[in-house]
């Protein structure tokens, strides 16, 4: 750094490289003079001052691009390098075919070298599935691996396994990540590929006898489910009329909550009346019933509880029709000649007077015994005792477990 004093013009201070030197230009001094009052002047200013102006972009340009350099030089250090995949694994089922299953079509592929066309498609009529039997009998395909959603698969999967192919049901969440699958073809593909080197588990899947129990118990679950919509829809007509009896009552099917339901939609209004058919095992004193059956009988009301009583019993009818079904099944089910053991009575210590009433964790009152409940219904006896939260999940495991029964 030059030594300069105060108020002196003709020393130029250079506390850095000139900009010209980086280029091998000669230096040229800074002119600290005021700047010009007169454009003349600004003009001379700035043709003096442009070659320092165009040194100054190429300089910004070299150094962004030395930036840059170091930054992709630092990023090869730490890239690692990673070995390819060896794909070619030894095939354990050479005769594996993959099916993917959709509402409208289904994609399978067989080996290459079994047919010039390794990937068809098949709609799902009936016929059209016999077809892609067929194809795959031809074919010499012994084994099939199927990935589908919901129930479209089990048409398929009834006439394959009576042809004698093998059927692994594959669970989609197990191949659904596997990168490189952008279509149904490829799909299938991948399927076959992965079933033919042994890396695809099969779902379980019960005989066909245990299948008939299971579909009718589950369409029973369902039965159920519906049914309670509809005792909703009872309670809320009900608020509508500012009815509070299903607040007094613990349950509005019940003997009582019927019998007063049926003679409100039968035309009856006064409270007196509606509360003599009240039960004795009824713990609420007459006085609040009573009171619980004042309110605004509007007849929209009284029609919407006539309509939701009626779907109400229309579905009680139908899990009776299933349940005699469910009955006559299990009564002729075969056990292959394994003797059942009888179920070991169970030892309940019986509760004090005081607690026998007492609402259980379930939100309902529990009055018999769980030895009196059928093992028949298990998952239906638990739902109508459903918690709201799923914290009671291993109670209720543990209550199947007591019971010696099963899940439907």
């Amino acid at each position: 750094m030059m030594n300069r004093k105060k108020g002196d013009t003709a020393a130029v201070r250079v506390d850095r490289i000139p900009i010209g030197a980086c280029f091998g230009e000669p230096v040229q001094e800074f002119d600290p003079r005021p700047a010009p009052d007169n454009i003349g002047d600004t003009q001379q200013l700035f043709s003096l001052r442009g070659s320092r102006l165009r040194d100054f972009h190429l300089l910004h340009a070299w150094l962004v691009a030395e930036r840059h350099e170091r930054r992709r030089s630092m990023a090869k250090q730490k890239r690692r390098k990673h070995r390819k995949l060896d794909r070619s694994l030894p095939e354990m089922r050479p005769n594996a075919g993959g099916i993917d299953i959709g509402a409208t079509e289904i994609f399978v592929a067989v080996p290459a070298d079994r047919d010039t066309d390794s990937v068809r498609s098949f709609p799902t009529f009936t016929q059209d599935l016999h077809e892609l039997a067929d194809w795959l009998q031809r074919c010499r395909v012994d084994t099939v691996a199927m990935e589908s959603t919901g129930v479209y698969w089990i048409p398929l999967f009834q006439i394959l396994e009576a042809r004698g192919i093998e059927v692994h049901l594959v669970n989609a969440q197990h191949v659904h990540h596997v990168p490189g699958r952008k279509s149904d073809v490829v799909d299938c593909q991948w399927l076959q590929y992965l079933h033919s080197v042994g890396l695809l588990k099969a779902s379980f899947r019960p005989e066909h006898a245990v299948c008939e129990i299971r579909s009718l118990m589950r369409h029973r679950q369902s039965l159920v489910e519906m049914s309670c919509v509809h005792v909703q829809h009872v309670h809320k007509s009900l608020d509508q009329m500012n009815l509070q009896i299903h607040h007094v009552i613990s349950d509005i099917t019940g003997v009582t909550g019927l019998a007063i339901v049926d003679a409100i939609v039968a035309g009856k209004t006064n409270p007196r009346e509606l509360a003599k058919l009240r039960d004795h095992r009824i713990k609420a004193p007459i006085e609040t019933v009573t009171k619980s059956l004042v309110g605004d009988y509007r007849p929209e009301h009284i029609f919407t509880l006539k309509q939701s009583l009626t779907a109400y019993r229309y579905y009680q009818q139908l899990i009776a029709d299933c349940d005699r079904e469910i009955q006559q099944r299990v009564e002729t089910f075969d056990t292959k000649g394994v003797a059942i053991p009888p179920r070991p009575p169970l030892s309940i210590r019986p509760l004090p007077s005081a607690q026998r009433n007492r609402p259980s964790i379930y939100g309902a009152t529990w009055s018999a015994s769980s030895a009196s409940i059928s093992p028949l219904f298990p998952a239906s006896t638990l739902s109508a005792f459903r918690p709201s939260s799923a914290n009671w999940v291993p109670i209720c495991r543990s209550f199947q477990r007591m019971t010696n029964s099963v899940p439907g």
